[in-house]
């Protein structure tokens, strides 16, 4: 009796193993279906807060690198012969406008912001079908939070309108079946069609939106970026739109939106404690814990001996030394022993007569920015943006410079140009990134004024 009993055992545990070894169904435990997900207010603003960390870490570096190192106020260098801060060209073709498509700085541009611009669809077509009395909310409530999903949306599309035109697709479902094309074949045509759609957007989010509410999209951030749309207009869909864009600046000013005003201290706007600034319409949620911003404000532009400039020290924040100034004079002179020429010419005079560029020499020499950055003994006993000059550590001794300048003081200059004569060119750089030669010679290395 007993050997039949475990027979029979044996025989039903097969059975089961069989079974389960041959059902093939996946059971998905990294997802949560909308419709047992959503079970209260916290967990639509959990949703939301998902897509605002996404879209900070897109803007505040990916765009932030294509706008900035394009532009004329920082540039990225390379150093020591070209062999550090090249990065594989990803960086430093900014600033010297010698990009192409299979940049990968530019397609994490893009990627990062549609990923955003998904997930919003995504939460969108989740509240759709929500009920509100479900999930303890007003219909109010409800709608707020999709305005803020809408206008998440619509600044994230603004940012790829703006670097793309009327390339692009106009996407606002959670799903699809195959990649969608441009907006429409004809660029200009495109270029409207998206154009009106973000102004549709935002005037319809509007009345629903929050006021004053500075870590979340609100109304006056959503009249601000309709008037960066309007500002825009004449190179968007070739209309003069600056009288209206003029009146709604001057509504947001006005109080129309919110409360807001200028800082009595600029330093206000860069402090731990900046969402207090009654001069910040919107900025994204920031801690040391969590969503941390700090590393992009500072690894960029800083050297990598910053700590014993500041007397402080190293709490995983190291600079990347590369990031300067666009320098405002050229190398015109004799050399210096500590670094620069005696006799420079500035590139906003004869013989260059440039229009772009030379910021640091812009800055009024009576500004209180224009002097080199020290830190005090409280969050915001700190003055100046710059680093000039002879660098030295909180004793007076010059710290040193290193690579192809190791051993030598660290010296600050705000010139472009060689300066010793000597050097070489450079060997042929080639990266699996991009599938082209690049070649640098020692005439585009540059020293420069850092700014912070």
């Amino acid at each position: 009796m007993k050997k039949a009993i475990y027979i029979w055992c044996v025989s039903v545990i097969l059975s089961i193993t069989l079974q389960s070894c041959f059902d093939l169904t996946e059971e998905v435990h990294s997802e949560v279906p909308a419709s047992e997900y959503y079970e209260d207010e916290t967990s639509v603003q959990n949703a939301l807060a998902s897509i605002y960390y996404t879209g900070f870490m897109s803007y505040a570096e990916y765009f932030f690198y294509l706008q900035e190192f394009s532009a004329d106020q920082v540039a990225w260098r390379v150093w020591n012969g070209g062999l550090w801060g090249y990065d594989d060209g990803e960086k430093y073709v900014l600033s010297v406008h010698n990009w192409s498509p299979a940049s990968s700085i530019i397609r994490s541009s893009w990627e990062t912001a549609w990923k955003t611009i998904g997930m919003c669809n995504v939460i969108l077509e989740d509240l759709d079908v929500l009920s509100p009395e479900d999930i303890g909310l007003t219909e109010e409530a409800l709608e707020s939070y999709k305005a803020e999903a809408r206008t998440l949306r619509a600044w994230a599309y603004y940012n790829v309108f703006e670097v793309w035109g009327g390339a692009i697709p106009l996407y606002t479902a959670a799903q699809m079946d195959e990649i969608p094309p441009s907006v429409d074949p004809d660029f200009n045509q495109g270029c409207q069609i998206i154009f009106d759609f973000l102004v549709a957007e935002l005037d319809e989010c509007l009345p629903h939106l929050p006021v004053n509410k500075v870590e979340r999209m609100n109304q006056a951030m959503n009249r601000v970026l309709k008037a960066r749309l309007l500002f825009n207009a004449n190179v968007f869909i070739n209309e003069d739109r600056f009288t209206e864009c003029a009146t709604l600046c001057e509504s947001i000013i006005g109080g129309a939106y919110g409360t807001y005003a200028l800082a009595n201290d600029h330093r206000d706007l860069f402090n731990v404690g900046n969402h207090t600034s009654p001069k910040v319409i919107m900025a994204f949620a920031s801690s040391e814990s969590n969503m941390n911003g700090g590393w992009m404000r500072n690894m960029p532009f800083l050297s990598y001996n910053i700590w014993d400039y500041l007397g402080g020290t190293y709490n995983g924040v190291s600079g990347w030394n590369c990031v300067i100034l666009a320098p405002p004079y050229d190398n015109t002179g004799n050399v210096l022993e500590l670094g620069g020429t005696d006799n420079p010419v500035c590139f906003l005079e004869a013989p260059y007569h440039d229009k772009l560029g030379a910021v640091y020499e812009r800055f009024d020499d009576r500004d209180i920015r224009k002097q080199n950055y020290e830190w005090g003994t409280n969050e915001n006993n700190y003055h100046g943006m710059f680093l000039k000059g002879l660098i030295t550590d909180t004793e007076g001794v010059p710290l040193q410079a290193d690579a192809d300048r190791d051993g030598q003081d660290l010296v600050y200059v705000d010139q472009l140009g060689t300066f010793q004569n000597i050097g070489r060119d450079l060997e042929t750089v080639m990266s699996s990134r991009w599938g082209d030669q690049f070649r640098i010679t020692v005439n585009q290395i540059s020293d420069g004024s850092c700014c912070l």
